[in-house]
């Protein structure tokens, strides 16, 4: 799960909010945060991913992570 703090997405964005798009945003922060418990409860489906680093950086934890993850579920067959 691609995880990013609201006020992070908010400055990629360059974006000032009126009033509906704040409760909007409020929406969203409750359904991210919805996401990161589903990881929290789900280790061995879900991994959290900090969104806000560089893309190279992202890339490579999916990469790595993916690998390891059918590494293991090869080994474990």
């Amino acid at each position: 799960i691609l995880d990013m703090k609201t006020e992070e997405r908010l400055k990629r964005q360059k974006k000032s909010l009126d009033r509906l798009e704040s409760k909007v945003l409020e929406y969203q922060e409750r359904v991210a945060e919805g996401f990161r418990q589903i990881a929290r409860n789900n280790p061995d489906r879900c991994v959290l991913i900090d969104a806000s680093r560089k893309e190279e950086e992202i890339h490579e934890d999916i990469y790595r992570i993916t690998k390891e993850r059918i590494e293991k579920a090869i080994a474990n067959q």
